[in-house]
C-alpha cells in the first residue's frame, strides 16, 4: 500500500495521477467505505492505493507531491 485515502474519490484521483506517471496502481477498500461504522477501518478496509513493490519508491515521490498539493488546496479554503 502506498496511500490510505480519505474516501474513494481521493483514492481514484491519486490512482489516475500515478498512472499518468506510468505507475500501475489499483484501489482497494472502496466498496467497504459504504459500510463504514459497520466494519473497523484499517489499511485493508479503508480506501487505499496499491502499487507493485518495484514501483514503490517512485510512487512515494508522486504521493508526497499529491499530498502537498492537496494540503495547500485545503489550507487556501
Amino acid at each position: 500500500m502506498v496511500f490510505r485515502a480519505r474516501d474513494p474519490v481521493e483514492a481514484h484521483l491519486l490512482r489516475a495521477v500515478l498512472e499518468s506517471e506510468g505507475i500501475a496502481a489499483s484501489v482497494r477498500g472502496e466498496y467497504l467505505f459504504l459500510v463504514r461504522g459497520g466494519v473497523p477501518f484499517d489499511d485493508h478496509t479503508a480506501p487505499s492505493v496499491w502499487v507493485d513493490d518495484a514501483d514503490l519508491h517512485r510512487a512515494r515521490t508522486v504521493v508526497d507531491e499529491f499530498v502537498r498539493r492537496r494540503d495547500l488546496t485545503l489550507d487556501s479554503d
